[in-house]
């Protein structure tokens, strides 16, 4: 887990904690607005960014190291949190633990534990594996479910995105 900072000279900290599979470059045009007027910490989880190897292992390893660095750097409250999908899962967590305050979160969207059978969970967790892989590695069903003319910001060209995309998701490990 990596945490980059922006904004650095602004007073007011803001943990952002981004969802599953998305590279940094996603955040870009988000954390520079953001970064005007806060010290917005990034969350950069393992095995996300090529440069950051390794895999994801937990929400709640994650959050212990998002704690634990900040402490590290005297960080003892939070100004706000936003977490999106995973990284809501993740801010979830943060506050259920209470170890740093934070003054106002958002979270957008964040998943929970299913309270389901083991198998049945089992068997959801498969089929979210399944979905990804084959996402992962067959770009027609990339598009398929995302098209690009739909998913690409305005002025962007929709075959360079999905290449970095399609790059970008060969990244991850089996």
């Amino acid at each position: 887990m990596r945490i980059l900072e922006h904004g650095l000279e602004q007073k007011r900290t803001l943990l952002f904690l981004p969802c599953t599979a998305e590279p940094v470059w996603a955040f870009t045009q988000t954390i520079e607005l953001l970064s005007r007027k806060w010290h917005v910490l990034q969350v950069v989880y393992d095995g996300h960014q090529p440069e950051y190897p390794g895999d994801f292992t937990s929400v709640e390893q994650t959050v212990e190291e998002v704690c634990a660095w900040l402490r590290e750097r005297g960080v003892t409250r939070l100004d706000a949190a936003y977490g999106c999908s995973m990284g809501g899962a993740c801010l979830t967590r943060l506050l259920a633990l209470g170890e740093i305050p934070v003054g106002r979160a958002i979270i957008d969207g964040g998943i929970t534990p299913y309270r389901l059978p083991w198998l049945l969970r089992k068997g959801l967790l498969l089929r979210d594996v399944v979905c990804f892989k084959l996402a992962a590695k067959h770009r027609d069903i990339l598009e398929a479910a995302y098209p690009p003319e739909r998913f690409t910001p305005a002025g962007h060209d929709p075959k360079k995105e999905y290449d970095a995309m399609e790059a970008y998701l060969q990244t991850f490990s089996d």
